[in-house]
Order: C-alpha cells, then sequence, then structure tokens
C-alpha cells in the first residue's frame, strides 16, 4: 500500500468460503492493482495512456465524446455497455417533506412534471439515461407495472390510503414531457395539482393562498466528483421550473457546498430540497 497512490489486493488462495454457490463467478483475478488519481480527469488521461486495464465510466458526456483515442480505434481498448441485471441507482433531487413546502404530496408532484427529464437527457446526458420506474429497476424485485396482489393488498388494508390506487393497479408512470423544455400541457397539469395544495399565481408569483407567503425553496448539493455531472445540470434543472413560456410562479434557488457544510445542514434538516444519489442493495436471492 502507497496512501494516497496505490493500493494493491491479492487473493487469498485459503479464502474458507470460496467454493460457497453465493461466491460462484465472483473474484476471479490474482492480484488487482487499484491507481488513485486526483480528479476523474486525470484518471481518464491515464487510462488513455494504457496505465491501467479496466476504467468503469460514468460521465455521460465523456462516454458519448472522448472515446475516440488510438487504442479505441484500433481495437486495443474495447468501449462497451454491458447489463448486470442488479438494482440500478437513482440521482435527482430528494425533498424534506418536514418543510410545509413539500408536506403535500401534490406540491412534489408538481415539480416532478415540470422536471423536464426527456430534454435533459437529450441535451446534457446524450439520450443515454431511461428515468427510473422502481426503487428496484431493471431487477426481479422491481414492481413498475404489476398491480399489488392479494397478499401485499392484506398487508396493506390496516393503512387505508397509504398507497395510492394508481400504484396497486400498477398504472402509474413518470411523467413523460414533450421534450422541448417548454412543455406547456405539462405546465397546466402541475398548476393544477399546485392549486389542489393551496397554491394560486399572484402578481406573477406562486403563493400560498391563506398566508400569501411565496412557493421558495433552496437545493442543496455538495461539491463532489460523484455529483459534479448532476450539479452541473443543477441550475439549469432548477431555472427550467420558473423559464417562460411555462413559468409558474415559484423562486428555486441552487446552492453548492463542500461536503462537511452540506452533511452539517442535512444533519439538522435544514436542507429544502437536495442533489441526491443513491446505490441500490443487491437482491434478496437469484433464480
Amino acid at each position: 500500500m502507497q496512501p494516497g497512490k496505490r493500493l494493491i489486493l491479492r487473493r487469498n488462495p485459503d479464502y474458507w468460503a470460496q467454493d460457497l454457490p453465493v461466491q460462484r463467478g465472483l473474484f476471479n483475478f490474482d492480484e488487482i492493482e487499484i491507481d488513485y488519481y486526483r480528479d476523474a480527469d486525470s484518471s481518464f488521461e491515464a487510462f488513455k495512456a494504457g496505465l491501467c486495464d479496466f476504467r468503469q465510466e460514468t460521465d455521460a458526456g465523456r462516454w458519448i465524446s472522448s472515446y475516440d483515442f488510438p487504442a479505441v480505434r484500433d481495437g486495443r481498448t474495447v468501449k462497451e455497455s454491458l447489463p448486470y441485471g442488479l438494482p440500478k441507482g437513482t440521482e435527482g433531487f430528494a425533498f424534506n417533506t418536514r418543510r410545509s413546502i413539500f408536506a403535500d404530496v401534490r406540491a412534489r408532484e408538481a415539480l416532478g412534471m415540470m422536471f423536464d427529464f426527456e430534454w435533459i437527457n437529450a441535451n446534457f446526458y446524450g439520450g443515454l439515461y431511461r428515468r427510473s420506474r422502481s426503487f428496484f429497476d431493471d431487477s426481479e424485485l422491481a414492481s413498475a407495472g404489476r398491480p399489488a396482489d392479494a397478499g401485499e393488498r392484506a398487508l396493506l388494508a390496516a393503512f387505508p390510503g397509504a398507497v395510492r390506487d394508481d400504484i396497486l393497479e400498477g398504472r402509474w408512470e413518470p411523467p413523460i414531457t414533450d421534450g422541448s423544455g417548454r412543455d406547456r400541457t405539462m405546465a397546466q397539469r402541475a398548476l393544477a395539482l399546485l392549486g389542489e395544495a393551496g397554491y394560486a399565481i399572484k402578481d406573477g408569483v406562486l403563493v400560498e393562498r391563506t398566508s400569501s407567503r411565496p412557493f421558495a425553496f433552496e437545493n442543496d448539493g455538495h461539491v463532489s466528483l460523484a455529483a459534479r455531472t448532476c450539479l452541473a445540470s443543477n441550475d439549469w434543472m432548477l431555472s427550467s421550473l420558473n423559464r417562460p413560456p411555462c413559468t409558474l410562479g415559484l423562486n428555486a434557488v441552487a446552492l453548492s457546498a463542500p461536503f462537511p457544510s452540506h452533511a452539517w445542514r442535512a444533519l439538522r434538516t435544514c436542507v429544502d430540497s437536495g442533489v441526491h444519489r443513491s446505490f441500490r442493495p443487491l437482491p434478496t436471492h437469484r433464480t
């Protein structure tokens, strides 16, 4: 081990569990050398120069435009997308429902409608992403598009209204815009939901009817290599909620802070909403 530079892992030939069925197909290399770089750009340049054997790309822009170097063109480097059948992670906005502004599910759903995934995916990510439909997307544990069975309904009987009918019946789908970045129909649907939640537009500003308090919030994101891609489009995502001709009159502000500051605010529930990335657990069994 060279702290901050290199870590070498060697396989233990006497590992007690190596023959168990759960380990089948894993741990196929006798030695793995992990090199550390200060940032993603340096790491990618090292890969281009042949200083490492494998790279997992997480930047859609780089995947689309940067893999045209000589080793790719002559076949020494293979660029390939590999399906692996495990639950996919998610990246997006997480709302603090302890804030009164997000307490009503209709207000949160309205913001989801104003998030133009189709435009953002085409213009920021080259159309590479697909919107999540489940907490366990692309795995055997996903239930999107599938009605709840009798056993699930029996468990939920003691909690009437806890799960919406469209979810129980397998009809729920994420909203789909026309991809123009200015979908008026989706804006009208969002405004109708906000009206049901107690908001109205007055003098061009979305306010709560009873208190006249503006619908305003801050979106908090920490600055890190993992979040950089999402944060790069964070400003546009939020400003799209206000952009003519589909403006709803709300005020959304993007904040970027070092991780310690972000963590301090999150632990003290001082965050309205935030850029969130999660990695799902493995399925409990495979068939």
